[in-house]
This record gives C-alpha cells, structure tokens and sequence, in this order.
C-alpha cells in the first residue's frame, strides 16, 4: 500500500512545484 502514498506525495509535489 506504499504505492497510493508515493502517488499521492507526488501530486502534493508537482502541486507545491507549479
């Protein structure tokens, strides 16, 4: 389940990036 967390960071990331 490690799989929906890195996801979900890397939303917040391109998110926080944009």
């Amino acid at each position: 389940m490690i799989q929906r967390g890195v996801i979900e960071l890397n939303i917040y990331l391109v998110f926080r990036v944009s």
